[in-house]
C-alpha cells in the first residue's frame, strides 16, 4: 500500500512539475514567439502546433513544412459554390462573418503570411511537455502494477464481463510491453 501511495504521489507531483494544473500557461509560459518572415523560422518543425491571437479569440494551426499551415476557419462560400478558384482565394472578413454566422468551417492549408494575417505566430510547446510525462509514467513499471490492481478490483465490482476484463489484461499488457 506504501509503493502505491509513493507512487501516485511521484505521478501528481510529475504533473505538478509540468504544471498541467497551472492555468497561467496559458499566458505565453511554454510558447515562443516567431516572426513570419519570407520563410519558416529554423525552430519550427512539421507538427508545431502554432497560435495567432485574435482580437476575441486564439486561432489554431498546425505547422505541414514548406511554409504551410492547416487551419479551420469558418467561411461561407464553399457553401455557395464548388469553384475552388473563389474557395481558394484568401479569405475576407466578411465571407469570415458569415461563416461564422451560418456555422459554416472548413479546413484550409494556407501560407504562413496567410495564417497570420499580420500577427505574431507563436509555436506553442505545451505538447511537448505533456508527452514526456505521458511517457515517463508508461515506461514506470510500478503502472502496471497500478494498472492490473485497479483492472482486477473493476472485475470483482462489476462482474466478469468483456468490457472489464478484457481491458484487465490487454492495458497492462501493453504497459510491460512498452515498459
Amino acid at each position: 500500500m506504501l509503493q502505491l501511495l509513493t507512487f501516485l504521489v511521484e505521478k501528481l507531483l510529475l504533473l505538478y512539475k509540468f504544471k498541467l494544473f497551472d492555468p497561467t500557461w496559458l499566458d505565453g509560459e511554454n510558447r515562443e514567439p516567431r516572426a513570419h518572415s519570407s520563410g519558416p523560422p529554423p525552430a519550427m518543425r512539421r507538427g508545431d502546433l502554432l497560435e495567432v491571437p485574435r482580437t476575441l479569440f486564439t486561432h489554431f494551426g498546425i505547422y505541414l513544412g514548406d511554409n504551410k499551415v492547416a487551419h479551420l476557419i469558418p467561411d461561407i462560400l464553399p457553401v455557395l459554390t464548388d469553384n475552388n478558384k473563389l474557395t481558394g482565394s484568401v479569405i475576407t472578413n466578411t465571407r469570415l462573418i458569415l461563416g461564422c454566422v451560418y456555422r459554416c468551417a472548413t479546413v484550409r492549408v494556407d501560407t504562413l503570411e496567410d495564417f497570420a494575417y499580420g500577427s505574431n505566430i507563436l509555436v506553442n510547446r505545451m505538447d511537448k511537455a505533456f508527452c514526456e510525462c505521458l511517457k515517463s509514467i508508461i515506461r514506470d513499471q510500478r503502472s502496471v502494477i497500478f494498472t492490473s490492481l485497479l483492472g482486477f478490483i473493476s472485475i470483482v465490482y462489476f462482474g466478469m464481463a468483456p468490457a472489464t476484463t478484457l481491458p484487465t489484461i490487454l492495458v497492462p499488457f501493453t504497459l510491460w510491453m512498452a515498459g
